[in-house]
């Protein structure tokens, strides 16, 4: 062994010491806790979401917000360049970034909710077509799965919901008088869907009533419930959930980074010109440091 790599042996050690605990201020435990929320917070069911999803997002939440944190903290260099400007225009940008984060965190958990609540709709009416059999559950089944829109999907289950209550409110008095009147409208307004000719065969053929509405007892399985595959738009949701967290965590990382006077964990260097930034930044780093004498 050299002289030479004796001597550097130590060094090394040392700024390895360093950089570890540099790492550990970085990533403090708010910074920990804030990455990890989204495991709670899918294990309590505090956000709404189907069962066959509610593992997956504890996963891929936590695993992307990591990935983010690591990012930002193996990026703060490039990343300095960007944020750490003179100009006016850019001062304002980095000012707003936080404010623009959480602005997208919110309308992310907004277009969630949303979709949740359309994805649900048609999936209770699926089920409940599945369950409760029919003419006219069978025609919407056939009529959902040609739909060519998202619109047209939740209207039709919107529509078949609908239907539904109105028989099962009713006495069994006035079944058949409703169900007259259900494929009147159907026939009038859905003539060229399967709705609108199971209508007309039920005037025509005289289909019994009960064959015709099925059987408005049956009970549906909570459309929480339903298999991975069978969720309506299930990617887009897992997107906007994904959405949340991401946003979040993201301004989180801001705003701690502005509150300890950086955005990356360092201090930024004024009136530099582009190609010394760099140079300056590690300079900064190491005198920041406390070193052996």
């Amino acid at each position: 062994m050299t002289r030479d790599s004796i001597n550097s042996a130590p060094t090394e050690a040392n700024r390895a010491k360093h950089f570890v605990a540099f790492f550990k201020t970085y990533m403090s435990i708010s910074t920990v806790v804030v990455a990890s929320l989204p495991i709670p917070v899918a294990s309590l069911h505090l956000v709404k979401t189907y069962g066959a999803q509610t593992k997956l997002f504890s996963v891929y939440t936590s695993l992307f917000c990591f990935l983010i944190l690591g990012f930002i903290f193996f990026s703060r260099h490039a990343l300095g360049r960007v944020l750490f400007v003179n100009e006016t225009g850019g001062k304002r940008f980095v000012s707003s970034l936080p404010l623009l984060l959480i602005f997208g965190s919110i309308v992310m958990m907004f277009l969630y909710q949303s979709l949740l609540s359309d994805s649900l709709t048609v999936a209770k009416a699926r089920e409940q077509a599945i369950a409760e059999g029919g003419e006219i559950s069978s025609a919407y089944l056939y009529d959902l799965e040609h739909a060519d829109s998202e619109d047209a999907e939740l209207a039709l289950s919107s529509g078949f919901l609908s239907d539904r209550d109105i028989f099962v409110s009713s006495e069994p008095s006035t079944v058949d008088a409703l169900a007259v009147a259900v494929a009147t409208r159907h026939k009038m307004h859905q003539w060229d869907t399967a709705t609108g000719q199971a209508a007309q065969d039920f005037y025509s053929h005289h289909i019994p009533t009960v064959a015709y509405v099925g059987n408005l007892n049956s009970a549906a399985p909570d459309p929480l419930n339903v298999s991975l595959e069978a969720i309506p738009w299930g990617i887009r949701l897992t997107a906007y959930y994904l959405g949340i967290f991401a946003f979040a965590e993201a301004a989180f990382q801001r705003l701690r980074g502005r509150q300890s006077g950086s955005s990356i964990g360092l201090a930024a260097p004024k009136n530099l010109a582009p190609w010394f930034y760099r140079l300056a930044l590690r300079a900064d780093y190491w005198n920041r440091l406390p070193h052996e004498t």
